[in-house]
């Protein structure tokens, strides 16, 4: 009985907390991406980052 609730927690629970970190690491991946594009002082890779951004940030807005 122990071992089917540790089960269900872990195993069954894993698909709803990855759900809940996705969106957070693809907003971080994006940060990082819009970091490096700052630090390389290029325009038009500042400006591709900004789109990817918006495109990654969006969708999570939508949500709250």
């Amino acid at each position: 009985m122990i071992w089917k609730l540790f089960y269900d927690i872990c195993v069954k629970e894993a698909s709803i907390m990855k759900g809940m970190y996705e969106p957070v690491l693809r907003l971080l991946e994006a940060n990082r991406v819009m970091l490096d594009a700052i630090k390389s002082r290029d325009p038009d890779k500042i400006d591709k980052a900004m789109k990817f951004h918006a495109e990654v940030e969006l969708p999570i807005d939508r949500n709250v």
